[in-house]
Parts: structure tokens; C-alpha cells; sequence
């Protein structure tokens, strides 16, 4: 079984039949245009994969892999970045505690002139 690998990128010779079992990081955009390049190509349940018919599946998936993908994984992975980079939340009304402590400041005169209605409709 042949393989190629790019990051979370896996394409493999298809066992069962001609052709080859292709997966990458879903992306709802790159599934779009994996499909539209590949019309015959369906998603295997099984595999949690593309299964792409043709005795040479392997070497178009890969070419289309070479051409699509770098590009598209730029804006995942800033994405990605932007996640997890960020600055931590300072504030005096947060507590990490063992449970999360917020406390609510509230201003005399709001409280004063918008009273709460203790009537039931």
C-alpha cells in the first residue's frame, strides 16, 4: 500500500478496488471543490474518507492536492492561530475559582429610576 502524507493529508491506494482512498482536514470549501474535480469520487462512511475510482486515482489526487491545498490551508491555519492566540481576560469581576465567579457592578441612579416590577402578567 502506497502512501503520501502532507500534514493531516493521506492519500492511499484503494484495496478493494482500482483507484485511491484520499482524507485532509475537513473544509466544507475544499470538499465543494474536491467534488467538482473529481465528480466520481464519493465519501466512504467507512473510511471517514474520499474513495476516488481509477487506476490512476493516486497521482491525480496528488496533483490535485499539490495545486488546491497549500493555498487553502493558509486561511485554516490562521484561523487556526486566531483561536488560540489571544490575550488572557483581565477584569475585577472575574474569578477563576473552582467554579467561575462573576460580579456584576450596577449603578445606584440605573437601579433607582428603572425600578423591577415584582407584578406577574
Amino acid at each position: 500500500m502506497a502512501a503520501r502524507e502532507h500534514n493531516d493529508i493521506e492519500i492511499i491506494d484503494d484495496e478493494e478496488d482500482p483507484g485511491a482512498i484520499v482524507s485532509f482536514p475537513f473544509d466544507a470549501a475544499i470538499a465543494a471543490r474536491f467534488g467538482e474535480a473529481f465528480p466520481r469520487a464519493h465519501w466512504s462512511n467507512q473510511l471517514s474518507a474520499w474513495r476516488l475510482p481509477g487506476t490512476t486515482a493516486t497521482l491525480r489526487a496528488a496533483r490535485w492536492i499539490e495545486r488546491e491545498l497549500p493555498s487553502a490551508f493558509i486561511l485554516a491555519d490562521e484561523r487556526g492561530r486566531d483561536s488560540f492566540s489571544f490575550e488572557p481576560i483581565v477584569s475585577s469581576y472575574l474569578e477563576a475559582a473552582s467554579e467561575m465567579v462573576v460580579r456584576t457592578p450596577f449603578s445606584r441612579t440605573v437601579v433607582d429610576e428603572f425600578p423591577i416590577s415584582t407584578k406577574t402578567i
